[in-house]
């Protein structure tokens, strides 16, 4: 399926379960960007990481980092926003899949 990706997203999850700080990468780029290649995915304006477009199908992977992450926060969601006609529907539709994370810190050899 060839996919539009409109925005990647970690949102802080709260004490209380809602929704907190919304946090964007800072880098984004697929398996051949990280070897010196052209691309695969395919960036949609001049300036900016979304909209893209990549074809779900191919043997490569989609790379995204976020840089200076709060210390405090220890569980979030990471939400991917995309729409895509997939085999056997109709339509294209929209997409909104979160999972859920948590931050694992270790301590000499020590998860804490």
């Amino acid at each position: 399926a060839r996919l539009q990706i409109d925005a990647i997203q970690l949102i802080e999850r709260t004490p209380e379960g809602k929704d907190g700080r919304v946090f964007e990468p800072l880098k984004l780029y697929d398996s051949k960007m990280a070897k010196g290649d052209e691309p695969d995915i395919q960036f949609l304006k001049d300036q900016g990481r979304f909209p893209f477009v990549w074809e779900n199908g191919a043997k490569n992977c989609v790379y995204f980092v976020f840089e200076d992450f709060p210390l405090d926060i220890a569980e979030a969601d990471l939400v991917i926003t995309y729409n895509g006609q997939f085999p056997g529907k109709k339509h294209a539709a929209y997409y909104e899949d979160r999972f859920p994370v948590r931050r694992k810190t270790y301590l000499r050899g020590q998860e804490s």
